[in-house]
């Protein structure tokens, strides 16, 4: 299953790099959340609140754009992702070019959440031990 997983996670990235959040992907109770760190937090709940993350995340960076850098399985339900925005910050006009970690949950075929981390050390200590 974990890289049937993985397939999943990357066509999410594949839809996002088109502009679409493909919200047949992910299960309706979804959260999508990140580290105090990030710009925006969340949590974001729901199809509902994966519209308000991107919302969010483009009214911060000008242009956003997530390039999908890796991607593997952890365990049966745990894919971790490394993506960068790129873009420009709206307030600064200052370019980004800004590396994270995400740990995808995928289960029955679907995305069911997502926490964003400023690191690989910082992700892989949150998830305690693997399956």
């Amino acid at each position: 299953m974990s890289q049937e997983n993985v397939e999943i996670v990357r066509s999410w990235f594949t839809a996002l790099a088109d502009g679409e959040l493909a919200p047949e992907l992910w299960h309706s109770d979804l959260v999508v959340d990140n580290t105090p760190e990030f710009p925006i937090t969340g949590p974001y709940c729901g199809h509902e609140g994966l519209q308000m993350w991107w919302d969010d995340l483009s009214e911060v960076v000008d242009g956003a754009t997530i390039v999908l850098d890796e991607v593997a399985a952890l365990d049966r339900d745990r894919v971790l992702t490394v993506q960068r925005i790129t873009g420009t910050f709206s307030n600064t006009r200052i370019p980004v070019n800004a590396p994270w970690i995400a740990i995808f949950v995928v289960r029955a075929e679907k995305l069911q959440r997502v926490s964003g981390y400023s690191s690989r050390r910082q992700a892989l200590e949150a998830l305690g031990p693997l399956e």
